[in-house]
């Protein structure tokens, strides 16, 4: 993978829980296929997401969205977890149906 200078220019920026989800999702969009590289630079970025801001709807929401995406079972329980935080809305009755249909 070459530098990319959007994702350069993210790493040098402080870590934040929005830093560190855009890190994560360059970094996704980037090598989607690449398992290796998703475990060693995404899925670490998202879970400390998660751990600094563990009500943050959008996070958790987002991470599952994209853990579904790389079918990581984890999905579900963010999922679920989303759908006990937030209030019943699209949002909320999309991540019910996004467990029920994960493979």
């Amino acid at each position: 993978m070459g530098a990319d200078p959007i994702l350069e220019a993210e790493m040098k920026k402080e870590a934040s829980v929005i830093t560190l989800f855009r890190q994560a999702l360059y970094y996704y969009l980037m090598e989607s296929e690449n398992q290796e590289l998703i475990g060693k630079e995404v899925s670490p970025r998202l879970e400390k997401c998660l751990q600094m801001e563990p009500n943050n709807l959008d996070v958790i929401y987002s991470t599952a969205a994209i853990y579904r995406k790389i079918k990581n079972k984890r999905c579900i329980e963010l999922f679920v977890d989303y759908t006990k935080k937030a209030p019943q809305s699209w949002w909320s009755k999309k991540a019910l149906e996004l467990v029920t249909t994960f493979k």
